[in-house]
């Protein structure tokens, strides 16, 4: 028998010098497994999944994680960014704890063991929100624990390999597999990094961001060029002028206008910055004003915030806010009283 020694050792009587050498092994950030075997055939057969008896001990085998030389710099890229990185893996609390504290994830509260995790969805949210390392964690567990975390309006990427991380993967709103992964892994993951590296991802954020600024930047230049143009119509109307352009100037005008203006913008490079919460608290306090002001009347709130149209409809669901970010349970950073 192979097996977790807390499993093993449950059917094994061994010394109290044994139990805490394993003890301190799992506590050194070593994967600890622990072999044994049963002596009489009879006993032997494994009866609904319970172990024999009357097992013997053999060894402890000790297995050490290989961390790789970017893991630490990776992980300070996403503390910058604002992204709460949490670990759920199969192995003892305590050594994934030691695996974490390595790659200097900061651990705020104590390693979780996956066993002991409340089912309850409202106690089961509070643990997700409190602690960052999981150990002894189930496949059926792992897409309850990202459910929990989406409960309070995250938004979560889940990073796994494994047939264990399939359910987990399908449940996260961005499922990242690694090019070496099972294929089940990679066939229900929306991203797979080719080449292996967790390193990979700060790029891709990037990147991600890059071609959304690039919208935002060309939607508020198309906006602009249409208020030009409506101010420009009104204004030749209200002095009784023929209009100035010719539809042979509508080429130049197009390419002074979009092309060269737009083709300047796609080339500007992603910004470092995550975005704040407090353009979103003007946003929410504008449309909390303009609701008191419409009473229960439907009505439809555009606010023009560098260009970004938001809107509210009749204050059903939560608000279409900046790419979705903006959810109706949140509260702003800055203004605790207005709840975004």
């Amino acid at each position: 028998m192979l097996g977790a020694p807390e499993l093993v050792l449950a059917n094994v009587l061994v010394d109290d010098s044994v139990q805490s050498k394993i003890t301190a092994y799992t506590g050194g950030e070593y994967r600890v497994l622990f072999l044994a075997y049963a002596k009489a055939e009879a006993s032997s057969t494994l009866t609904d999944n319970k172990l024999p008896q009357d097992l013997t001990q053999v060894a402890s085998v000790l297995l050490m994680e290989r961390i790789r030389a970017d893991a630490a710099e990776t992980l300070r890229y996403f503390a910058a960014q604002g992204v709460v990185v949490k670990i759920m893996s199969g192995d003892h609390s305590t050594t994934v704890a030691g695996v974490a504290s390595q790659v200097g994830l900061a651990v705020a509260a104590p390693a979780v063991d996956a066993r002991e995790l409340p089912t309850a969805a409202a106690d089961l949210v509070a643990v997700m929100e409190a602690s960052s390392v999981f150990g002894r964690v189930s496949p059926p567990q792992k897409p309850s624990m990202v459910a929990a975390l989406q409960a309070r309006g995250h938004v979560v990427a889940m990073v796994g390999d494994g047939v264990n991380d399939i359910l987990g993967l399908k449940q996260a709103n961005i499922g990242i597999a690694m090019g070496e992964g099972s294929n089940a892994a990679r066939a229900v993951a929306q991203l797979v990094l080719l080449d292996n590296q967790f390193a990979t991802l700060p790029a891709v954020v990037d990147e991600g961001r890059r071609v959304i600024g690039n919208v935002e930047r060309l939607a508020n230049l198309f906006v602009t060029k249409s208020i030009y143009a409506m101010l420009l119509a009104f204004a030749v109307g209200v002095a009784d002028m023929a209009f100035p352009l010719l539809p042979r100037h509508l080429t130049l005008v197009g390419a002074l206008t979009i092309g060269i203006p737009a083709f300047r913008h796609s080339s500007v490079a992603a910004t470092k910055r995550r975005l704040g919460a407090s353009r979103f608290c003007r946003v929410r306090a504008a449309l909390r004003r303009t609701r008191r002001r419409a009473g229960d009347r439907g009505y439809v709130c555009y606010l023009f915030d560098h260009g970004c149209v938001h809107r509210d409809w009749l204050g059903t669901g939560p608000y279409r806010c900046r790419y979705h970010l903006v959810r109706r349970d949140t509260v702003c950073a800055d203004n605790p009283g207005v709840s975004a």
